[in-house]
C-alpha cells in the first residue's frame, strides 16, 4: 500500500481527509468551539505524527476549519472564564484554547511591544495580560495604572482559572471516543455562571455563590460515584466531602468549603451575600473543582502551571508558564501535537 505523505497532500486530498476527520468530531459531539484544535489532534493521531503549532500543517488544518465554521469557533466560553479585582472593579478573565506552552506576565511597561520567548522550536508569543484580550474591560487607561500587586492578582487569577478548568476538561472524554464523568460538564457550566452572576448588570452575589457550590457539590459526588459510592442527595459539601474521604477521594481544605457553603435562601434573596463572599466562593470553587478533578480524570491530558521569568533591559518580569497537553484516552496511544519551550 502506497505511504501517504501528510505534508505533501494536494488540495483535494486533504479536504477529503479533514472533511472524514470533522465528521467524525461532529459525530462525537456538536460542540464547534475549539473543533480546530480537535481537528488538529486527529490528524496527528492518524498519520502518527507530531505538529508544531508554528507548522504550516497546523496552519493549513486551523485555517481549514476557519473557512468552514468562521467565528463559530470561537464562539461562549471557549476554553474557561473567571473574575479578578482590578481597581474595585470585576473584569471577566477569558481563558482562551490553546496546546503546548504559553508564557504570560502583566506589564503596564511592557504594553505596546511585542513579546517573544525564544525556545528550541522557535520563539513563541509571551503575553501580556495588561493588553491581550484575556483580560475583558481592562482599558488601556486603566491598564498602565496598575500597581505590582494588582497585576500579580491578575496573573493568579488567570492561573487558577487555566488549571482549573484544563484539568476538568479531562475529566470529559467523550469527545475523545471515550466516556465523561458524571456531572462534571454540569459543573463546568456551574462555573461559568458563577462568574457571569458576578458580573451582570446588576450583578446577582447570591446566585454567584448558589452555583458555586453547585459547582463544588457536583465535583465531589462525580468523586463519590468514581469509588462506586451513591452520594446522598445533600447540598452540605462538609457531609459530601466525610463521604467523599472515607470513600478514599483526597480531603478537601475545610476552610475551602465553609467559603463555598451557603443557604439555598440565597436563590431568592442576593442581597445575602456581600461581593467579597461571593468572589471569594467561586476562587475557592475554582481551586476545589480543579483539585478534585484528576479523581475522575478520563484522558491522558495534562496541565502545569510554573513561575516564569521575563527577562528585559530594567530586570526580570516575574510570570507564570501555562503547560497543556493534550487530551485522549489513555489507552489511545495517539501522538499529540506540542510546542514545549
Amino acid at each position: 500500500m502506497k505511504q501517504v505523505d501528510p505534508f505533501a497532500l494536494s488540495d483535494t486530498e486533504f479536504d477529503a481527509v479533514m472533511t472524514e476527520i470533522d465528521n467524525e468530531l461532529r459525530h462525537r459531539s456538536d460542540r464547534i468551539v475549539g473543533r480546530e484544535m480537535l481537528g488538529l489532534l486527529e490528524f496527528c493521531a492518524k498519520f502518527k505524527i507530531t505538529l508544531h503549532n508554528t507548522h504550516p500543517t497546523t496552519k493549513r488544518i486551523t485555517s481549514w476549519f476557519e473557512r468552514m465554521y468562521g467565528d463559530r469557533l470561537a464562539i461562549g466560553y471557549a476554553f474557561g472564564t473567571s473574575v479578578v479585582s482590578v481597581k474595585g472593579e470585576l473584569c471577566r478573565i477569558r481563558g482562551l484554547l490553546f496546546y503546548g506552552s504559553m508564557p504570560l506576565v502583566c506589564s503596564p511597561g511592557l504594553v505596546g511591544i511585542k513579546l517573544q520567548q525564544e525556545t528550541p522550536h522557535g520563539p513563541i508569543k509571551v503575553s501580556n495580560l495588561a493588553e491581550d484580550e484575556h483580560v475583558q474591560g481592562l482599558t488601556q487607561e486603566m491598564a498602565k495604572r496598575l500597581t505590582p500587586d494588582e497585576c500579580a492578582e491578575i496573573v493568579k487569577a488567570y492561573g487558577r482559572m487555566f488549571l482549573t478548568f484544563s484539568r476538568m476538561q479531562f475529566a470529559l472524554g467523550k469527545r475523545y471516543k471515550g466516556t465523561d464523568a458524571p456531572f462534571i460538564q454540569e459543573a463546568i457550566h456551574d462555573l461559568h455562571v458563577s462568574a457571569d452572576s458576578l458580573l451582570a448588570s446588576p450583578p446577582n452575589y447570591g446566585g454567584s455563590n448558589w452555583a458555586s457550590l453547585q459547582a463544588v457539590e457536583k465535583t465531589i459526588k462525580s468523586c463519590i460515584r468514581e469509588k462506586n459510592v451513591i452520594p446522598k442527595k445533600s447540598h452540605d459539601l462538609a457531609g459530601l466531602c466525610s463521604t467523599a474521604v472515607a470513600a478514599g477521594v483526597p480531603a478537601v481544605d475545610p476552610a475551602l468549603i465553609s467559603a463555598v457553603q451557603c443557604s439555598a435562601s440565597v436563590r431568592y434573596d442576593s442581597a445575602l451575600v456581600s461581593k467579597n463572599q461571593a468572589v471569594e466562593a467561586h476562587y475557592a470553587a475554582m481551586t476545589i473543582c480543579g483539585e478534585l478533578a484528576s479523581v475522575v480524570k478520563r484522558t491522558d491530558g495534562q496541565s502545569d502551571v510554573f513561575d516564569y521569568e521575563f527577562h528585559t533591559a530594567g530586570g526580570p518580569i516575574r510570570g507564570l508558564l501555562l503547560g497543556h497537553r493534550s487530551a485522549r484516552p489513555p489507552s489511545s496511544g495517539s501522538t499529540a501535537p506540542d510546542k514545549a519551550l
